[in-house]
């Protein structure tokens, strides 16, 4: 069974493509140069309309590090800072969030955290309802396809997408070109751009080169990221993992065919 992903329509990719996306309430991810002026004025406004306050937060340094900058500059015009964070790994927050749910702790003011821990946050009454200050700012959480609702639990907003993970693929095409004649007299044809898994994982297995630390490709295989790779695979050959009624839908053609090529490629 071979695929070709390039035949994919880009409605066709949005319904079917595996989102991952770290949602937090925290106002550090509204400044950012991507915004018009106009909305970051308007976000910038409203925020003066509370009183300077230092945020206490639960995220791992590793996305807020990123976040200083923009935090610096949202300071300066509003004085809200974030005053303190909890540094705990993404693959740890979920549960410790759970457990201030729980203790009914007042600690914090948000959690940097996966947006499928949202319903579970939410119906434990950790997480307040943002749409009010959004409406407040005009904010609007302006993404591709269906992606805001993420965001919801029960028709109300409670986070604010601060990362979203798309995969792009990147070749190194100088060593492609260095090794252009040893593929051509191996498989009678010219080195290009794999149009199928296929295509992809020969053209891995000939450029690795392990003696000369060459590697034919750097896909994660560890078990927190692995499985993005697995779903690539799985929707490409047209699978999705529920029904309609939320009943699993692995075995099958699709899954075995996503399986298969996940184990040749971890080879």
């Amino acid at each position: 069974m071979k695929i070709n992903f390039l035949d994919f329509t880009r409605r066709e990719f949005m319904k079917k493509a595996a989102i991952a996306v770290a949602a937090g309430a925290t106002p550090t991810t509204f400044v950012n140069s991507a915004f018009a002026a106009s909305e970051e004025d308007k976000i910038i406004a409203a925020a003066k309309k509370l009183k300077p306050v230092g945020l206490r937060g639960m995220i791992w340094s590793l996305y807020m590090s990123g976040m200083k900058n923009a935090e610096a500059e949202f300071k300066k015009a509003t004085g809200i800072s974030v005053e303190s964070i909890q540094d705990i790994s993404v693959f740890v927050i979920p549960q410790r969030a759970m457990a201030e749910a729980i203790s009914r702790s007042d600690k914090f003011d948000f959690f940097h955290v996966d947006s499928n821990m949202i319903p579970s946050l939410a119906s434990a009454g950790l997480l307040e309802p943002l749409d009010a200050y959004m409406k407040q700012a005009d904010f609007k959480i302006d993404a591709v396809g269906d992606f805001a609702n993420f965001m919801k639990y029960q028709g109300n907003t409670y986070g604010i997408p601060t990362d979203g993970n798309v995969h792009t693929q990147f070749m190194r095409w100088d060593l492609v070109d260095a090794g252009k004649k040893a593929y051509e007299d191996k498989y009678g044809k010219s080195p290009e751009w794999p149009k199928t898994w296929e295509e992809d994982q020969q053209m891995m297995e000939f450029f690795q080169n392990t003696d000369n630390k060459v590697w034919g490709s750097a896909n994660l295989r560890n078990r927190a990221n692995g499985v993005t790779w697995w779903y690539m695979y799985f929707y490409s050959a047209g699978g999705f993992p529920f029904d309609d009624d939320m009943n699993p839908t692995l075995n099958n053609k699709a899954g075995q065919y996503a399986l298969d090529t996940y184990l040749k490629i971890k080879k």
